[in-house]
């Protein structure tokens, strides 16, 4: 979280206002709400399986955003990179859960 949070403030004050921050800011909040969405889908409903296909996609949403920042904020982008991987490790976790314990 920190890395993400230190990133996008790196990326906002490096950006110029209007389009660039615009789609920063839609970026990060499709990435926030898969963010919050994968705790209740995995723990709460416990669905493993829906869990996958969205960190899979919260997966998809990092790497957008490092993309998108790479030309325009360089080092925004490489301080996505540790959440990258975390959530790289995060991922294959969850579909081995899956791949263990399925049918749900």
């Amino acid at each position: 979280l920190f890395f993400s949070a230190l990133a996008a403030a790196t990326a906002w004050n490096a950006l110029d206002p209007g389009e660039d921050r615009k789609s920063l800011l839609i970026l990060l909040a499709i990435n926030a709400a898969l963010n919050i969405a994968w705790s209740p889908l995995f723990y709460q409903l416990q669905r493993p399986d829906c869990a996958a296909v969205d960190i899979t996609l919260l997966w998809v949403s990092i790497a957008a955003c490092i993309t998108f920042l790479r030309p325009r904020a360089p080092i925004a982008a490489q301080l996505f990179v540790p959440y990258l991987v975390w959530i790289t490790i995060a991922t294959a976790l969850n579909i081995e859960i899956v791949r263990l314990n399925a049918p749900f």
